[in-house]
C-alpha cells in the first residue's frame, strides 16, 4: 500500500482507536540456504492501536515513574511524518514505515506460511529462518511489567490491507 492509501483507510478514525493490518513479506531466512529455501514468505494478521507508543498506558506510566527513559526513534529512523492518528517513519535507507503499538499478545497474531506459493507448517520450513524469524514473544502482561507494548514498525511495501 502506499501511504495515501493507508491514510485514506484509517487517517480520519480517532487516536487510540485500532486497526486490523495484513502483513505479507518476505521471510528472513539464512543466506546460505536460499537456494534450497525457494520463496518462503510470512503473511500476518494482527490489530495495530493509532496511538502514540509513548502515550499507551504501560509506557507513559513506567516513564513517569521513572522505571524507564521516554521511547525515542531508533537510530535508523531520518524522519517521521504523522497524518491524523498514523505515523510514518522514513529511514535513512529511503523506506517508509507505518509505525504503530499492537493491540493484545503478538504471539495470538494470525500468521500463514508459504513456500514457493504453497502453504506450509512453520515446523517445515523452520531450518531457513533466522532467530528473527522465532524470538521468544512476551505476553501483553509480561511486555507491560517491563514498561513496554508491542510495536510495529512495516514497511508500507508489505502492507496488503488495513482497515
Amino acid at each position: 500500500m502506499t501511504a495515501q492509501q493507508i491514510i485514506e483507510a484509517v487517517g480520519n478514525r480517532k487516536r487510540g482507536t485500532s486497526a486490523r493490518i495484513i502483513v505479507n513479506r518476505e521471510a528472513k531466512i539464512y543466506k546460505k540456504l536460499a537456494g534450497e529455501a525457494g520463496e518462503i514468505r510470512k503473511r500476518s494478521v494482527y490489530n495495530l492501536q493509532l496511538a502514540s507508543y509513548g502515550n499507551r498506558a504501560p509506557v507513559k506510566q513506567a516513564v513517569e515513574a521513572g522505571e524507564r527513559e521516554a521511547p525515542q526513534l531508533p537510530v535508523w529512523v531520518e524522519k517521521t511524518e504523522q497524518f491524523g492518528p498514523v505515523n510514518f517513519w522514513i529511514g535513512k535507507n529511503g523506506q517508509v514505515y507505518l509505525a504503530l503499538p499492537t493491540f493484545g499478545d503478538k504471539s495470538k497474531a494470525i500468521v500463514q506460511w508459504t513456500r514457493d506459493g504453497k502453504k506450509v507448517n512453520k515446523m517445515e520450513i523452520a531450518r531457513f529462518l533466522t532467530a528473527a524469524e522465532t524470538p521468544a514473544i512476551l505476553t501483553a502482561e509480561e511486555m507491560a511489567e517491563r514498561g513496554q507494548v508491542g510495536f510495529n514498525a512495516i514497511k508500507l511495501e508489505n502492507i496488503e490491507r488495513i482497515r
